[in-house]
């Protein structure tokens, strides 16, 4: 695999040179196989059979709540259009270890859950993080087709967990990778509102311009949004596999969060020497 680097002086955004020559059906594709690799249809006839009709209810409150979600994003994609994912606008509005923590918990939920469309996204947040210095450079490396190929190796490599996972207990390796990316997307879709909410602040004191496509309701939509997904993640106690999310989840960000602080030192050590 013949890989090349764009580097910064040649006038390439940090976040482009891709090849842009996916087609609106492919797109589409991509976002349907998220949903199906993820277990959607799989993961809808457990949560029938235990929790009954009633289902209907709690997937009409989450879609409401993952439109409001969307619309948040859409608004934030209208101020500054990116390719790099929710980390670089988690870093603008958050602070560092926010872009930090949201592009790496991005990597491991896409690429366990979703299969070959999180491959596609998760490359490219891979080459997001090493722009931001978050990761090594050698992913900001782009193959002759101008594709990610290093950060899509990657991510395809995170998937042999769940290879892994399926082996030593077939019968439970669904419930085990869905329920630790609960975690993980309650996560990212909470960041995204924060994110459009600073968003909102700065402009309501004139430090960005106003966004044309806005949240319907907002603040009073998004604070909702947010409090449902609090909700989501309480009631994550109250169930066996939720419990199980919640203890990786938590051994996860305490890992991302010695690796951001060894990163980061080990950063600071490497520009102390050359200055």
């Amino acid at each position: 695999m013949s890989i090349e680097h764009d580097s910064d002086a040649s006038g390439v955004e940090p976040n482009e040179g891709y090849q842009r020559g996916l087609t609106a059906r492919t797109v589409q594709m991509i976002a349907i196989g998220g949903a199906i690799g993820a277990g959607l249809f799989y993961g809808s006839g457990a949560a029938i059979e235990e929790a009954g009709p009633a289902l209907i209810l709690a997937y009409a409150l989450a879609g409401l709540a993952i439109f409001v979600v969307m619309r948040a994003l859409g608004e934030l994609l209208i101020y500054r259009p990116i390719s790099g994912g929710i980390s670089e606008y988690a870093d603008e509005f958050l602070g560092r270890f926010a872009g930090f923590s949201q592009g790496w918990t991005y990597l491991l939920t896409a690429a366990l859950s979703s299969c070959n469309s999180g491959i596609y996204s998760t490359g490219r947040m891979l080459r997001s993080l090493a722009h931001s210095g978050d990761a090594p450079k050698q992913l900001t490396r782009l193959s002759k087709r101008r594709v990610p190929a290093l950060g899509i190796c990657a991510s395809a490599a995170m998937m042999v967990i769940g290879v892994v996972v399926n082996a030593l207990d077939p019968k439970h390796a669904f419930a085990y990778i869905t329920a630790v990316s609960t975690v993980g997307i309650i996560v990212i879709w909470a960041t995204i509102l924060l994110c459009q909410m600073a968003f909102r602040r700065k402009v309501a004191r004139g430090e960005l311009p106003a966004s044309d496509y806005r949240v319907p309701g907002a603040p009073v939509t998004t604070w909702l949004a947010l409090a449902f997904l609090a909700l989501v993640f309480v009631l994550l106690f109250f169930d066996e596999d939720g419990r199980v999310a919640l203890v990786v989840g938590a051994v996860w960000f305490a890992c991302v969060g010695i690796g951001y602080l060894a990163w980061t030192r080990s950063a600071r050590d490497l520009s102390d020497r050359e200055a």
